[in-house]
């Protein structure tokens, strides 16, 4: 964590955690700031007066035995965690967790749907709803998960006269939106109030082409 400083400190780079060398897993967080100085005698780095030094070691595990040949999808709903990954079968998996992914629930199939690419999770009016690309086809499909409990799955349906190479999803002021990056490397994005319905959507370009699409955030 960084941030540029100005004024007296115009052009210099102020560190508020720094990577523990001693401990590959874990971080140093400082009550104050480390600075790195760009002197003339080139770049040092020091501790700031009166700030404290205190490392954390997090705690690392599997959720639940889980694989996948693609980056993983996450999406919280309703104080929930869910996760959605791509099998190497070519079928999409989802589980969940209730206690901020400490523990997760065993995977579970996300209707018969299947993809070759990574799939893309989001929540809208506390639906969780499932965007992913045909397997072997260009072709944006929707679902959403009608009940948890019972693992049922609304039928997709295909987002129509769009294509895409890779997505992203996500909720922009309650609408459900996807970026993505369309057969021809341009970028695009996406958007409908009506998630539940494939009539709703309406595509812009945002002016990028031939660069890879970012990874959801």
């Amino acid at each position: 964590l960084a941030n540029v400083r100005t004024g007296s400190q115009n052009g210099e780079i102020w560190l508020n955690a720094v990577p523990n060398l001693g401990n590959p897993d874990s971080t140093t967080w400082l009550n104050s700031t480390v600075q790195l100085s760009d002197g003339q005698g080139g770049w040092s780095i020091s501790q700031q007066a009166d700030s404290t030094l205190t490392s954390l070691s997090p705690s690392w595990s599997v959720v639940s035995n889980g694989q996948s040949p693609e980056p993983p999808a996450f999406a919280e709903a309703n104080g929930v965690l869910y996760a959605a990954v791509r099998g190497a079968n070519n079928d999409l998996y989802w589980s969940s967790s209730s206690n901020s992914g400490q523990t997760w629930a065993a995977w579970q199939n996300a209707g018969s749907f299947s993809t070759d690419e990574a799939p893309s999770l989001a929540v809208v009016d506390g639906t969780v709803y499932l965007a992913y690309l045909g397997n072997g086809n260009s072709e944006i499909n929707i679902a959403w998960l009608n009940d948890a409990a019972t693992n049922s799955w609304s039928n997709q349906y295909q987002i129509p006269n769009q294509g895409a190479e890779t997505i992203c999803m996500l909720n922009e002021n309650n609408s459900l939106v996807l970026y993505y990056q369309g057969t021809n490397d341009n970028i695009y994005r996406t958007a409908t109030t009506t998630p539940t319905s494939n009539t709703g959507w309406q595509e812009n370009s945002i002016q990028l082409d031939r660069i890879f699409m970012p990874a959801c955030i």
